[in-house]
C-alpha cells in the first residue's frame, strides 16, 4: 500500500512538474492578432536575424529587444523573402516600414526616433490586420 500510494505521489508531481514549468512560446499581440515570435537579444541572433531562411511560417516574426533605445538599423542582407518592420518604444508602435524586399540590399531602414524593440513580420502582415503607428503591443515571453 505504501509503495502505491509513493508512486501516486511521484506520478503527481512529475505531471505537475511538466504543467507548471512548461515553458510559454513568447508570443506579441497587435489589435487582436498573434504572432509567435523568436526573440533576438543577444548580438549574434540580431546579427543574423533572418537572414538565410528560405520564408517565415506564417502568423510567426522575430522580436529584436535592445538594451537601449536607439535609432537601429535593418538591411536585407542575405534575405530571401520581404518583411514589415515595425518599430517599438515603450510597447507602442512609432513607425513602420512595409513590404521590404530583399532587392532592398544594402539600404538601410531606420525607426525616426529611437526604439527599444523592432518586430518583423511577413510583408503585407501590417497591411492585413491594420496595423498603425500608435497602435500598442503585448509581449509574453
Amino acid at each position: 500500500m505504501f509503495v502505491k500510494g509513493l508512486w501516486i505521489i511521484i506520478v503527481i508531481g512529475v505531471i505537475g512538474f511538466f504543467v507548471f514549468t512548461n515553458p510559454v512560446d513568447p508570443t506579441i499581440t497587435i489589435k487582436g492578432h498573434r504572432w509567435q515570435i523568436e526573440v533576438a537579444d543577444e548580438l549574434v541572433e540580431q546579427e543574423r536575424g533572418l537572414s538565410g531562411r528560405l520564408r517565415l511560417p506564417p502568423d510567426n516574426g522575430m522580436l529584436f529587444i535592445y538594451s537601449q533605445p536607439a535609432k537601429y538599423g535593418f538591411w536585407m542582407k542575405d534575405m530571401k523573402f520581404a518583411l514589415d518592420l515595425i518599430w517599438i518604444k515603450n510597447n507602442q508602435i512609432i513607425s513602420i516600414n512595409e513590404k521590404i524586399t530583399p532587392e532592398t540590399y544594402p539600404a538601410f531602414f531606420y525607426a525616426p526616433e529611437a526604439v527599444d524593440m523592432v518586430l518583423e513580420i511577413n510583408a503585407g502582415d501590417v497591411e492585413k490586420f491594420n496595423i498603425k503607428a500608435g497602435d500598442y503591443v503585448k509581449i509574453k515571453l
